[in-house]
Parts: C-alpha cells; structure tokens; sequence
C-alpha cells in the first residue's frame, strides 16, 4: 500500500472556476446515468409479480 500514488498526486484538480464545472458536470453525468441504469436493470429485479407466482384456479 505505500507503494500506491495518492490520489492527489494522480488526478491534480482544477483550480480554475471552469475547470470545477466541468469536472462536476462530468461527475453529475456519471450518476445519472448510473442511477438510471440502477433502476432499469436491477430495480426492476426486486419487484416480485405475486399474481404470476400463484398456481391455482383460473378466473
């Protein structure tokens, strides 16, 4: 673990007012499209579908 960079010294960060934006824009981005990937794929998962798991008579 001492032998790994610190993660200043690999990614400096912007010191300009534009160069912050941007970096949050990008970041916010990312989330996004996390998230909705998140509840596309794997949110759907969870939902359980009682009604199609039932066997029994059929109306």
């Amino acid at each position: 673990l001492a032998s790994l960079p610190t993660p200043a010294a690999s990614t400096p960060a912007p010191t300009n007012t534009s160069g912050l934006r941007r970096r949050w824009r990008h970041q916010q981005l990312l989330m996004n499209h996390l998230w909705k990937r998140w509840v596309e794929e794997y949110l759907v998962t969870l939902t359980s579908r009682g009604k199609w798991n039932k066997i029994g008579r059929q109306p």
